[in-house]
This record gives structure tokens, C-alpha cells and sequence, in this order.
């Protein structure tokens, strides 16, 4: 049965098939403009009709909304080609029913992909459920924490499936921490992911700790998550090289933002660091735009200062049908 919610934004009422959890994200899919409204929807936004049976209601019509239930939007491009669907890669389970204990079980940290119509000949969301060492191995020496959560709002996206986007982004992103886990040898914490944060803007960071200072980190590793086939961008409507997705400029405009808006983890790269960021806005109201933006007024390494490297991560499937990983554009900015 679906579940409504109310989105704080744009007022629409929005039906999941899934009922939104703590700390899973989906976006509003209703229309706006030329495309939709996008703003993050939570288990906060639960919405409850205050007239089920169509009684009579007194309301003001000001409040009245349209409700808007997002439909199945095929098989995914993202999902497995169907020259492989037969392969039984290692660590990898088909799972034909979603409601079945192997794709309910959350215990362990996995990484869960669901698609609609997988198998054509077999109508409906079905998932693959990868269980890889290197996890396991992730969580003895970290803990499970972020990143279990991550790939639980991996699955929770991609098994509401409300966009033909949501499956190839949910790929992306699975596959982006896997590439990280197994290229650091799962030295690296996860400290920024979809469980917090979808969307344009930084996919997730990723903290390198500090053997001799508990709590703290060397490195940071900013990571772009592009499910198959998918490329960076370029806006030429934003100033230098805030346009181009992943580039200096780009990376610092992202965290200032991150800042600005009170999320604790771009505060700690950028004073790890020693970056300060224009505020207010090195760009305001760029080119006469209500939106502005930020870029580095100064750089003062601190004893010990910890460095900044970026990389662009894309998913791909093997030919015996496992998902793996492309690492490209690595880069040290600091």
C-alpha cells in the first residue's frame, strides 16, 4: 500500500510504495516548470488526509493539493545488460520477490540494487543483493555506521524507483563506495553519503583517519558517483570553473554551500585544510541572477594539515554479470 507525504516545498502530495524510514531521502516528483520539483522528502513530511471518505470539508480551497503517484518507469539502462542477466556472478544474489527475508535483511552491511523488470520475463521489482568481503572487512575496522547507511537509502531509492534516473543513480552511488572501499583497501571512513545528502552538489566524502590522532584525518577524498554511461557536466551559465562538475572551483563552491547550510563535515575539510571561503558570496548574484557563489579567499595550511584529493567514480557490469567500478579524474587539490 502506498504512503503519503506532503512536500515541504511545493505543497504536493506524493504517494511512495515504500514507506520512508529515518534518515532515507526521496524528491518530490511533482511538475514544476519544465521539470520537477526536486525538493528532498523525509519520513518528517508524513502526510495524513484529514477528510479519507470525502466528507464534506469546510477547508479553504487555498489548501487544496493534487496528489501525484509516481508510476513504474521501466527497466533500467543502469541495470545488468540482459547478454549477461544469466551469468551468477560471486557474492551476487538474484533476489525474484522483494518482500523475502534474503532482501529484508538488513543486518549485515550489503549492498542492495533493485530494478524493475531485471529478468523481462519475470514482470516486477526485482533486486540483486551483493554481499563482498571487502565490507566486511570495512566494518571491523570502522564500524558499519555511514556507510550501512548509505546503502540502505541506495536500496530505498531505487526499490521506489519514482524516476527513470533513480535506478542509474542508485547504481552509481553503490558502486562509488565499493570502488572506494576496495581501491583504499577500506583504510578510507565514509563520512558523506546518500543517506544524508542526494542530488547535485558532492556525492560523498570520505576521511582518511589519523593513526595518531583519534577522531581526526589526513586525507579527504571527495567523490563523484555516475552510475553507466553517465559523464560529468558543464554549465557555461556559472562563473570559471564552477561550471565544470568536479573541477577546483567546483569542489570549493560545493563545500561553502555545505557550510553555509550547517552540515558539520564541510566545516572539517575545509579548516582541516586551511581553506577560507568567500562569505558572502565571492559571485553574488552572478550575471545578474538571484544565485551566488563561492570560491577561496585564503589558504593557510595548519600544522598537520590534512590534504584534499577528488576522484570520479562509474559504475559498469563485468561480463560474468558483477557489478564493478571505473576510477577516473584522480586529482590532488591540496
Amino acid at each position: 500500500m502506498a504512503t503519503d507525504y506532503k512536500c515541504p516545498f511545493c505543497k504536493t502530495v506524493v504517494s511512495f510504495r515504500q514507506t520512508l524510514t529515518h534518515g532515507v531521502i526521496q524528491v518530490c516528483p511533482a511538475p514544476q516548470g519544465v521539470g520537477t520539483c526536486g525538493a528532498p522528502i523525509t519520513s518528517k513530511n508524513r502526510y495524513y488526509d484529514p477528510n479519507p471518505h470525502g466528507k464534506i470539508s469546510f477547508a479553504s480551497p487555498k489548501t487544496k493539493k493534487v496528489r501525484i503517484t509516481p508510476t513504474a518507469v521501466g527497466r533500467s539502462a543502469s541495470a545488468p545488460p540482459l547478454a549477461i542477466l544469466a551469468a551468477t556472478p560471486a557474492h551476487t544474489t538474484r533476489v525474484a520477490n522483494l518482500a523475502s527475508a534474503t532482501w529484508t535483511n538488513t543486518t549485515t552491511t550489503k549492498i542492495r540494487l533493485a530494478y524493475q523488470d531485471l529478468d523481462p520475463g519475470n514482470p516486477g521489482m526485482q533486486g540483486l543483493v551483493i554481499v563482498r568481503p571487502e565490507l566486511a572487512a570495512y566494518v571491523a575496522t570502522h564500524g558499519a555506521g555511514k556507510l550501512k547507511r548509505h546503502f540502505e537509502a541506495v536500496a530505498d531509492l531505487m526499490e521506489n524507483n519514482v524516476t527513470p534516473t533513480d535506478a542509474t543513480e542508485g547504481t552509481g552511488e553503490a558502486a562509488a563506495a565499493l570502488g572506494v572501499v576496495v581501491n583504499k583497501n577500506h583504510t578510507y571512513k565514509m563520512l558523506w553519503g546518500m543517506n544524508v545528502h542526494r542530488g547535485a552538489g558532492i556525492d560523498q566524502i570520505w576521511g582518511l583517519p589519523d593513526p595518531a590522532n583519534a577522531g581526526e584525518y589526513t586525507d579527504y577524498l571527495i567523490v563523484e558517483a555516475k552510475g553507466p554511461g553517465q559523464v560529468l557536466t558543464v554549465n557555461p551559465h556559472r562563473p570559471a570553473g564552477i561550471g565544470t562538475q568536479m573541477s577546483h572551483d567546483w569542489i570549493i563552491d560545493n563545500l561553502a554551500r555545505m557550510e553555509v547550510t550547517g552540515h558539520a563535515v564541510a566545516t572539517r575539510v575545509l579548516t582541516a585544510v586551511g581553506l577560507t571561503t568567500h562569505i558572502p558570496a565571492l559571485w553574488r548574484n552572478y550575471g545578474g541572477a538571484t544565485k551566488s557563489y563561492y570560491g577561496v579567499s585564503a589558504h593557510v595550511p595548519p600544522a598537520n594539515a590534512a590534504t584534499l584529493h577528488a576522484m570520479v567514480i562509474t559504475a559498469s557490469w563485468t561480463g560474468a554479470g558483477a557489478l564493478t567500478y571505473n576510477i577516473s579524474g584522480q586529482t590532488q587539490h591540496y
